[in-house]
């Protein structure tokens, strides 16, 4: 081959690559702005409540449910699922215990040969999980399980089943689910969604935390994933999704009354129609906190101001 052929292949081969990012970057250009409400857990209310709000203006919702919870006395079984679903709803996994994902700080050092620990979001810890303590630190670790969390004088102490090997100081030494409990929130879960006939493309970060191993496992697995606001950024940049989209790592605004206003509902649908963003609003029908009536505002409003409301895999 000679140079100039060679040169011309190559000329060809970068306008191609350039052309390839333009078109990412653009991807969702002609779907923006849009809207996804999601409703987590699963529970009754969804279907009682939420549901006629959002049939009667015909648009669809996104119900993110736990694997193990299905059917059970306050959860929505198979069938509900299956109802809403061929109603245009999406079921995004949440998991199949609800077990955070997230890595989980010690508070206070801890002796080798101790039993109980003290760490900090005791509440989120699985108890029918094993973690791994650990610290980079001083290269530590080893495998526990849990017993049960205690509370003494407002302070949450954790229990294990055996003596620690090692000693840990609370700078850097942190606790995370051991990796097959992980593949079982993440994975397993949607095999069970799965063989319940339901179609599972998204997942929806439990307590919406994650560190790098289920991040890992969730953009392999799934078309997109629901996570909270993004720490660091300030309103409203913490809840707008612009592109390029981190889809992955989506940010969300929680809607009940306690945690957000309802003129700041409004000023981030503004926001989001004035910069093609993607809004994402997620709420907990069976929490006292929720207010029906926020939903159909909100409907309204972008049905009003053209924000398509939709899902993630009809987005996706």
């Amino acid at each position: 081959m000679n140079k100039n052929l060679a040169s011309k292949l190559k000329t060809i081969i970068l306008c191609l690559l350039c052309l390839i990012f333009i078109m990412n970057m653009n991807i969702y250009a002609g779907k923006l702005p849009a809207l996804i409400l999601v409703y987590d857990d699963g529970y009754k209310e969804d279907l009682e409540t939420v549901f006629p709000v959002h049939d009667k203006y015909k648009v669809p919702a996104v119900i993110s449910v736990n694997s193990d919870y299905i059917g059970k006395s306050l959860w929505l079984d198979k069938q509900e699922l299956h109802f809403l679903q061929s109603k245009g709803w999406e079921i995004a996994n949440h998991g199949k215990k609800h077990a955070a994902l997230i890595l989980n700080s010690l508070s206070e050092k801890v002796k080798k040969g101790e039993k109980e620990i003290k760490v900090e979001n005791a509440n989120l810890l699985e108890m029918n999980y094993d973690y791994i303590i650990f610290n980079h630190n001083k290269n530590l670790k080893e495998k526990i399980s849990l017993k049960n969390v205690k509370n003494e004088n407002g302070t949450a102490i954790v229990k294990i089943q055996k003596k620690l090997k090692n000693n840990y100081p609370p700078e850097g030494t942190y606790l995370r689910l051991v990796q097959e409990s992980v593949v079982k929130e993440v994975i397993k879960s949607r095999l069970e969604l799965e063989k319940m006939g339901l179609i599972i493309d998204s997942f929806v970060y439990p307590y919406n935390g994650y560190h790098s191993l289920p991040l890992e496992l969730v953009r392999k697995n799934y078309k997109a994933a629901r996570a909270g606001y993004r720490r660091g950024e300030s309103f409203p940049e913490a809840f707008l999704n612009t592109e390029p989209l981190k889809k992955y790592k989506l940010k969300a605004a929680a809607l009940e009354k306690n945690l957000i206003k309802e003129k700041d509902i409004f000023k981030l649908l503004d926001k989001a129609k004035n910069r093609d963003a993607l809004l994402i609003f997620y709420g907990h029908p069976h929490n006292e906190n929720f207010e029906i009536e926020r939903i159909e505002k909100i409907i309204k409003y972008a049905l009003k101001n053209e924000i398509k409301i939709t899902t993630f895999r009809e987005f996706f």
